[in-house]
């Protein structure tokens, strides 16, 4: 079972190859989480105040989860195979440069809510908000499609690895749930594919209720 947990967690099967579903279904779960944050922003109530910091705790761990992963792992291995393009790597470093531009700007939506300065919340969620859905967009549109058409499987495996490694088998009880949060049923249905099926009991009979009983994102004015 710790096998099949941990291959689902990189959204392989029989081939150590990452599953594009699990890599859309995580960006779409940073997309909700944006929007989330967005909607957060705009709140006064003070009783919001924790939800909202579970929120985007849980976004910010997730995002440095497979920001980890990348940097380690896969956007070296595309740089090794794309040595003499420069065009190529001209996206690479725009990849570097993207990532970079959020960090100061997660760096003060952590401030805002440690110090509950949410009248400066907004502001900073929107500047965040918009840097990481044109990071996402422009990965989507010309990294990924680049990347699988020069990697190897064992370069690809490498990745594999490091993702599983990133969630852990201790991680991956609170990724699934995470990342299924509003999913459409579609999505669901691919996603708990990858698990094998008493794994997908335990997904929604302990992993999923366990997470709900936390608070993320909910808004006293929105009960």
């Amino acid at each position: 079972m710790r096998r099949q947990l941990l291959s689902a967690i990189a959204g392989t099967r029989d081939q150590c190859r990452p599953d594009l579903t699990l890599t859309y279904a995580v960006h779409n779960a940073f997309r909700r989480d944006a929007a989330l944050l967005m909607s957060a922003s705009y709140s006064e109530d003070v009783r919001d105040g924790a939800s909202i910091r579970a929120g985007w705790q849980t976004f910010k761990r997730h995002m440095a989860m497979q920001r980890s992963a990348k940097d380690s792992v896969l956007w070296p291995a595309l740089r090794a195979r794309l040595a003499g393009r420069p065009r190529e790597l001209e996206l690479l470093e725009s990849m570097e440069a993207e990532n970079a531009e959020m960090d100061p700007l997660i760096r003060k939506i952590d401030a805002a809510l440690s110090h509950d300065r949410r009248f400066r919340l907004r502001e900073y969620a929107e500047d965040f908000s918009t840097s990481l859905l044109r990071h996402l967009d422009h990965e989507e549109a010309e990294a990924i499609p680049l990347l699988q058409s020069v990697l190897s499987q064992q370069e690809w495996r490498a990745y594999c690895d490091e993702q599983r490694r990133q969630v852990g088998y201790k991680g991956a009880p609170s990724f699934f749930p995470w990342l299924l949060d509003g999913a459409p049923d579609s999505t669901r249905s691919q996603i708990l594919d990858l698990l094998s099926p008493p794994l997908r009991f335990l997904c929604r009979t302990v992993w999923q209720p366990r997470y709900e009983r936390v608070p993320h994102w909910e808004l006293t004015s929105a009960a």
